[in-house]
Order: C-alpha cells, then sequence, then structure tokens
C-alpha cells in the first residue's frame, strides 16, 4: 500500500514539474508505475519464499490467490523486473540527445530512439521464459 501511494505522489510531482519535457515525464511515469507493478505482483500475488544457497522458490499464502506454479510466478517477476531496463536505456539515450549540439552526427531521430527501445524490449521481456524454461 505505501509502495502505491508514494507512486502516486511521485507521478503528480511528475506531471506538474516543468523541468522535464512531455516525452521524458511520459518514460519517468512508465518506469514508476512498472516498478510498482511488479512490486504488488510480488507482494499480494507470488508472494515467495526464497531457499537459498539453492534456487528454489515455493508460494507462501498470497494475499491474491491465483493458481499458478512457483516458477511461472518467478519467471513473469524477472520479465516485470527486466522490462524497466529498456526504459532506464531510454530515458538515458532521450537525455543524452538533448545534450547533443544541432548537426551532430550522434544525434538520432525520435523514430531511431523509438524503434531502438522496441527492440531492446524483445531480449529484456522474454528473460522470463528462459527462466521458466
Amino acid at each position: 500500500i505505501s509502495s502505491i501511494i508514494l507512486t502516486a505522489i511521485c507521478v503528480i510531482i511528475v506531471n506538474r514539474s516543468s523541468s522535464v519535457t512531455r516525452a521524458y515525464s511520459k518514460l519517468l511515469i512508465l518506469l514508476l508505475l512498472g516498478s510498482t507493478v511488479a512490486d504488488v505482483f510480488i507482494q499480494w500475488v507470488y508472494d515467495p519464499v526464497f531457499m537459498f544457497p539453492r534456487l528454489c522458490v515455493y508460494r507462501n499464502a498470497p494475499f491474491i490467490n491465483i493458481p499458478f506454479s512457483a516458477a511461472l510466478g518467478h519467471s513473469v517477476l524477472f520479465s516485470m523486473i527486466a522490462s524497466g531496463g529498456p526504459i532506464y536505456i531510454s530515458l538515458f539515450v532521450y537525455r543524452h540527445q538533448a545534450l547533443l549540439l544541432p548537426g551532430s552526427r550522434l544525434k538520432f531521430s525520435l523514430r531511431a530512439q523509438a524503434i531502438f527501445a522496441a527492440a531492446l524490449c524483445v531480449p529484456y521481456c522474454t528473460i522470463g521464459i528462459s527462466i521458466y524454461v
């Protein structure tokens, strides 16, 4: 509950901030919401108990009891966490492009930036599948 409240406060701050552009604020909000969804999933739906040093996970009385195996929950969780990677990279590229001089050889169009981020989403978001297999 506290992460949902803090995320809502952060979204309001980012929306009302005049120091960030519209595209950058959308990426920040997407990153915040993705992290919160992963947090809600791990706390309410998955509720894992990790048994170390072996890679062994079992579910322990989740709040929202959706029937699925611990392995599937683990792979979904890793896909949610890894999906933040392309967002972080997009934030970096967007800020990097804002600092470049006009006419620079390293200046990319918004379309090229979007294609690069979409191409990164495929390997990052399929990490959970490889963990499940």
